[in-house]
């Protein structure tokens, strides 16, 4: 296939998904749009992932597979971004699958509409194939222009009552490869919502993105995920999220200060969550870290108990302000593990 005719290149990093790379694989392959390559990069699996690939790749020639050591999901997204020769790109996780026309309808609303970025809707798979919700996002949009406030705002942090809430993630998106940089890839190992820096880093090279409203990719709950797992170290991977969500605004003139300080509050809530998972030995040994912390404190008083920014934040963001700051460590765990159970 001859380079200059490529459309769109699907990225799909692969680490020990053998139990759903076939019906991942077959999704892509029953793409409607005329010319797109897709990139396999195998990271370092361990299970059958790599001889599903090779048998499934023979004859299909617009397939190829990269080899490479474990990385994490980062690093193959990057290595395949290297490897891309699309005037768009696409990341497909290997668990999950997209609709037959996922490609061909953001191709067309990107080239359609001059934008440099398409973003659709998601259907959440749980128990394997069971649909339970639907999301779309921004009304009856089909454009946005005011990249900053309209985009940007919404991904940092959302605020109750708002109309708009944007997840990070990146399937969710068709991109313009040569507006991508390197500086826009940074290692889930460390920090957390990664997908959120690289959104922002992408935004600040962008004026227009198009707003596709069917759910076009199916994200499928794999108990087996990262996000599902106790991550060691996770309040300090959101202070690195936080700082660098700062530094950002900073650099490009955004207000969001208020946002800054529910992402991080936010932060504190998922933490107690994910410990949660442990005993309460641990459990109390990080909730101790977080009420020590510098970071912590700075934004606790910025909020300020019953003022107009604490009642800014969300219903459980509030009550994880008050657990935080006046609970006893054996209630919060006892009430967050309680709340796991619901």
């Amino acid at each position: 296939m001859s380079i200059s005719k490529i459309k769109v290149s699907i990225i799909v990093p692969i680490y020990n998904t053998e139990k759903y790379l076939m019906r991942c694989l077959q999704s892509i392959n029953e793409q409607t749009i005329a010319s797109y390559e897709v990139i396999l990069v195998n990271d370092g699996s361990t299970d059958a992932s790599e001889s599903i690939c090779r048998d499934f790749i023979q004859n299909r020639h617009q397939y190829r597979i990269v080899n490479k050591p474990n990385g994490g999901l980062t690093s193959a997204r990057y290595c395949g971004w290297r490897e891309a020769r699309g005037e768009f790109v696409v990341f497909v996780d290997s668990d999950d699958y997209i609709e037959p026309n996922y490609c061909e309808a953001l191709y067309t609303a990107c080239v359609g509409r001059n934008c440099d970025m398409a973003m659709c809707g998601y259907n959440l798979i749980a128990n394997g194939n069971e649909p339970i919700g639907s999301y779309a996002f921004y009304g009856d949009k089909n454009i946005v222009t005011n990249v900053k406030d309209d985009y940007v705002k919404a991904l940092i942090s959302s605020l109750p009552k708002e109309i708009y809430n944007i997840p990070a993630f990146l399937w969710l998106r068709m991109m313009r490869r040569d507006l991508i940089t390197s500086e826009c890839f940074v290692s889930e190992r460390k920090v957390f919502a990664e997908d959120l820096i690289f959104d922002l880093r992408f935004a600040s090279r962008i004026d227009r993105i198009a707003v596709v409203k069917e759910p076009l990719y199916n994200y499928v709950i794999n108990e087996g995920s990262l996000t599902r797992k106790y991550r060691k170290g996770l309040w300090d991977m959101y202070k690195d999220l936080h700082g660098r969500c700062e530094e950002y605004c900073v650099h490009e003139n955004v207000d969001c200060t208020q946002r800054l300080n529910s992402l991080l509050i936010g932060g504190m809530l998922h933490s107690l969550h994910q410990a949660c998972l442990l005993d309460y030995k641990s459990f109390s040994s990080d909730l101790a870290a977080i009420r020590g912390d510098a970071c912590a404190k700075s934004v606790m008083h910025s909020v300020g108990f019953l003022t107009k920014d604490f009642f800014a934040l969300k219903i459980n963001y509030r009550l994880a302000y008050c657990m935080i700051r006046f609970v006893p460590s054996f209630i919060v765990y006892r009430f967050y593990k309680w709340r796991q159970t619901k």
